[in-house]
């Protein structure tokens, strides 16, 4: 009996011993006996690896936004960059909504009104980057930007288009009677004989330094001003025939070019 309590007595502290073993290698902080792992340290930020009946292992640690992804050739997944040249690293159709936080403060499937995004393709049709450009839009010009005719960063608007120096101000399709058949800023002709007809401006020039010229739908009828000054608001035109004798044409046209 003494040989049999002796006995149980030494083999309950053998087992006591390597329960107190086991406790006493545990990896600091993890509560992972060290027998077990295989290990007495871990890699700071790795990910803990399966290896089957072997010991567990650790990854380095990865960089600012790198996944944790297997390797072209295969074996243990590690930190590192997706290469979107592979078929098995992408699937599906990107959606366009996932564009439209490109860029600071862009909205919408393709940024906005003042922000628009740049996508980078290379030579394999990849793309390699993604960011965005903020738009400026540009202005309508000014009056006085359409008549220094020199900026390159305004548009001409359709209303103010008319105050550019290559723009004619005026212009005017009348018959023999006076009668418009199509005009642009001419308030009215005033028929002042054979011959003879005034054209009033609906907008004035800023002076009577402008220059007009026209021409008349008859045979050797020919347009013309005999040095009359002109107005600023109006203009008188004479048209003539070979002799020089006062002639109404069929059609008379005139066109008007200067300051307003």
């Amino acid at each position: 009996m003494k040989e049999f309590i002796s006995g149980l007595l030494g083999g309950l502290v053998a087992i006591g011993s390597v329960i107190a073993l086991i406790a006493a290698t545990t990896i600091s902080g993890s509560g992972i006996p060290a027998v077990i792992a295989g290990l007495t340290t871990l890699t700071s930020n790795g990910v803990l690896l399966g290896q089957g009946t072997s010991a567990i292992t650790a990854t380095t640690a990865g960089t600012a936004n790198q996944p944790l992804r297997v390797p072209g050739a295969g074996g243990a997944p590690a930190f590192g960059a997706i290469d979107l040249a592979q078929a098995a690293a992408v699937t599906g159709l990107l959606p366009n909504a996932n564009l439209a936080t490109v860029g600071p403060g862009a909205t919408g499937p393709l940024g906005s009104a003042t922000v628009a995004p740049i996508i980078t393709i290379d030579d394999r049709g990849r793309v390699t980057a993604l960011t965005s450009a903020t738009i400026t839009p540009s202005s309508a010009a000014t009056q006085a930007e359409m008549e220094a005719a020199s900026s390159t960063t305004v548009y001409a608007s359709p209303g103010r288009a008319q105050y550019h120096p290559g723009v004619a101000k005026a212009w005017v399709i009348h018959d023999d009677a006076g009668t418009v058949a199509a005009s642009m800023n001419l308030a009215s002709v005033t028929d002042g004989g054979v011959g003879v007809f005034t054209l009033n401006w609906t907008t004035a020039f800023s002076t009577a330094n402008y220059a007009i010229v026209g021409a008349a739908q008859a045979p050797s009828v020919f347009f013309g001003r005999d040095g009359t000054a002109l107005a600023a608001g109006s203009a008188t035109i004479r048209y003539r025939n070979d002799a020089g004798t006062l002639t109404d044409p069929t059609n008379g046209y005139a066109v008007a070019f200067g300051d307003q």
